[in-house]
């Protein structure tokens, strides 16, 4: 009986697919280590185009080029990249349906320093947790540590022809969030897409969310809890503090 109900919600999703605008270039802007590639699964089984991971990740004015040659073959991409009013201008210009993905900066730390393991640069957790705070380290790919990464690319968030989300938002309870949020950021997904789903069509597509894409680690909220010290939060207070009162992950600095 499972079986036959799985069947019925995978066609579901294969219809919801077909209602979709595939003419239309999609891009994922994201801060690294976000959920970008979430994110890409809810598109991708919306519209039934292929996620691909670009070979350049900060380059927007290379990856909206790139979207053309990638929709004839019924793909989208991602990059990471920086605002810009000149980055914006090309977005609009080409008529790029636009999307941008953010999550807690201390979750985001976690993550990256759990990826950054496989390029065997970290030498301690504890040292990759206090050097991402520190404004006069590298920290990704440019000197200013965590904060600046964010304040960088958080205006993607403020324009209203980018549907911007949460990684929170969008995880479900599997990753200690809402299904009931998960359930209204998919739709708002599939309307930016310019896509209707039915009740069935989101609750296929949330169970095919959870794990399985090509950078997953853990896709928890709150992991930050679990590694950081009472000297890793006191730098996170003094160095980006105001960023997550900003972004409403915390509400004071008395967390």
């Amino acid at each position: 009986m499972k079986k036959i109900i799985y069947v019925v919600m995978l066609f579901a999703v294969l219809d919801c697919s077909a209602k979709a605008r595939l003419s239309q270039k999609i891009l994922i802007i994201s801060v690294p280590k976000s959920g970008t590639h979430l994110l890409g699964k809810v598109i991708s089984l919306i519209t039934g185009q292929q996620h691909r991971s670009p070979g350049l990740h900060f380059s927007l004015a290379i990856a909206v080029k790139a979207l053309s040659r990638l929709n004839l073959e019924g793909k989208f991409s991602h990059v990471h990249s920086a605002y810009s009013p000149g980055g914006m201008d090309i977005l609009q210009k080409k008529k790029v349906t636009t999307f941008f993905i953010y999550r807690d900066p201390r979750d985001q730390i976690i993550s990256w320093m759990h990826y950054d393991k496989n390029g065997l640069i970290v030498t301690s957790e504890d040292h990759f947790i206090r050097d991402a705070f520190n404004p006069d380290l590298k920290y990704v790919w440019d000197k200013g540590g965590v904060a600046r990464l964010y304040n960088t690319r958080m205006p993607w968030a403020e324009n209203k022809d980018i549907c911007a989300m949460r990684f929170e938002d969008l995880i479900g309870s599997k990753g200690n969030g809402s299904d009931e949020m998960q359930r209204e950021t998919i739709q708002r997904i599939a309307n930016h897409l310019g896509v209707s789903l039915t009740e069935a069509e989101i609750t296929s597509i949330t169970q095919q969310l959870f794990g399985g894409t090509a950078t997953f680690h853990e896709g928890k909220i709150g992991s930050w809890k679990d590694y950081f010290t009472p000297e890793h939060k006191d730098l996170c207070k003094k160095h980006a503090g105001r960023l997550l009162i900003q972004l409403k992950y915390e509400n004071s600095l008395d967390w």
